[in-house]
């Protein structure tokens, strides 16, 4: 597996984003969730355009996983 490339990553959250809000949800705010790096991803997203994404979800762990 190669390295994320984070520029390139944004780039494409970003446009994404702009497509999904043009195309299926004009007007309206999109969620994002992410697990694992996805999560990462997904706060991401949401900081670079708080006017498109109203929040995220990301596990940090496992379902049913034991939090301690």
């Amino acid at each position: 597996m190669k390295r994320l490339d984070d520029a390139h990553a944004t780039q494409v959250e970003t446009a994404g984003i702009d497509w999904l809000g043009r195309r299926t949800a004009p007007g309206k705010k999109i969620a994002t969730i992410g697990w694992c790096m996805g999560g990462g991803q997904s706060l991401n997203a949401c900081w670079l355009t708080p006017d498109k994404v109203v929040g995220d979800g990301h596990l940090l762990r496992a379902p049913g996983q034991p939090t301690s």
